[in-house]
């Protein structure tokens, strides 16, 4: 409901567009933990400052990946099939989405959670979109780019982009 009435400015005023989805995702997305898992083994030997900028540029690449496809997809629809609890852990779950666009393609996507300890919130961790789990992609790449600088993390940082990534994922198919 948001992105739909927010459509309008992406176009028009993309700060306010991207502030209104950031608000929303934040409240239902934990950045923080999916940003430090894409970081894998070199989240341990980054400073606060590095977590903190590589966190700014990850969101920064989806918000404008994600939110170009979703507007200039047009009409969706969004349907929830399943939502699982993990049966070896009542603070996971899994639920099964499907994206029907206009055309009447189908698009399953799969959201892994977990309850926060603290505020009892369910947030998500991962996501899985047509077989390709995200998690993992972005942290292929981020480990691609980590050995393309020389381990220089400064670097893999500043030359994070949504391009890439939509590039890249185009290519796999």
């Amino acid at each position: 409901a948001l992105l739909e009435s927010e459509r309008k400015y992406y176009t028009e005023d993309p700060q306010r567009f991207y502030s209104s989805m950031e608000g929303a995702l934040d409240d239902v997305v934990d950045f923080q933990r999916f940003t430090l898992r894409v970081m894998g083994k070199y989240a341990r030997g980054s400073t606060q400052e590095q977590r903190r900028g590589f966190l700014t540029v990850f969101k920064k690449s989806l918000f404008k990946a994600y939110s170009k496809a979703l507007v200039e997809s047009g009409d969706f629809k969004l349907n929830v099939l399943t939502a699982d609890i993990n049966s070896r852990s009542s603070s996971r779950a899994t639920v099964g989405l499907e994206i029907v666009s206009d055309g009447g393609n189908h698009y399953p996507v799969t959201y892994a959670m977990y309850q926060d300890n603290t505020t009892k919130k369910w947030l998500v961790e991962n996501v899985i979109v047509s077989g390709v789990n995200m998690g993992l992609a972005f942290r292929d790449r981020f480990e691609q780019q980590m050995r393309l600088h020389k381990n220089d993390i400064d670097q893999v940082i500043a030359g994070w982009t949504s391009q890439v990534d939509v590039e890249k994922l185009d290519k796999e198919k």
